[in-house]
């Protein structure tokens, strides 16, 4: 048996206050698709239990670009606090490769395009951490399929309800979102 003890400790989340209404949500039914389906897909996927060990190795990025988006990170407008960040966002280019970042199991992957996360493919890397990879121009892999760390799994796009071209990369263990960054370590460029 192997132990290692951990430290916890707080973290502070870059706040950003913009002087702006918020934009104008989505339409009647776009919130109707997505509470009548896309969610509970997305659930039952995140929900998939495999026996991948790619929970053990060193995580790689997926891709490489700009971090244009911080996990935690979050808008306020004009007083109304926005979600918060539930990835990281590498500003990658259109077309740009995205790789697995360590071993899994896709459990998700297009069709159909989700209305918010576009092409969508999820990956469980065992032990109940699973990475989601959003806005994707198009997948290289199905559902099912067993992937290593580095292969292709899709190319960056801005599909879905994006600004622009890049990967929103985020993951979650069990029921907690995590942030990727600690786990992928620096950018190699």
């Amino acid at each position: 048996m192997v132990s290692e003890d951990l430290r916890i400790a707080p973290r502070v989340w870059q706040v950003e206050h913009i002087g702006l209404a918020r934009r104008q949500g989505l339409s009647t039914e776009v919130y109707r698709r997505i509470r009548e389906g896309e969610l509970a897909r997305i659930a039952s996927a995140r929900a998939a239990a495999t026996q991948s060990q790619g929970w053990q190795q060193r995580f790689v990025w997926p891709t490489v670009g700009r971090i244009s988006g911080r996990f935690g990170s979050q808008r306020v407008y004009r007083g109304e606090a926005a979600a918060f960040h539930s990835g990281v966002d590498v500003a990658a280019g259109a077309g740009a490769a995205v790789v697995a970042p360590a071993d899994g199991v896709v459990v998700l992957s297009p069709p159909p395009r989700f209305s918010l996360e576009g092409n969508l493919v999820i990956i469980d890397h065992g032990m109940g951490l699973n990475s989601a990879f959003l806005h994707l121009q198009h997948s290289n892999v199905r559902e099912g399929q067993a992937v290593k760390q580095g292969q292709l799994i899709g190319s960056v796009g801005a599909t879905g309800r994006a600004t622009g071209p890049h990967l929103h990369w985020s993951m979650k263990w069990q029921d907690a979102r995590i942030d990727p960054q600690p786990l992928a370590g620096a950018m190699r460029n």
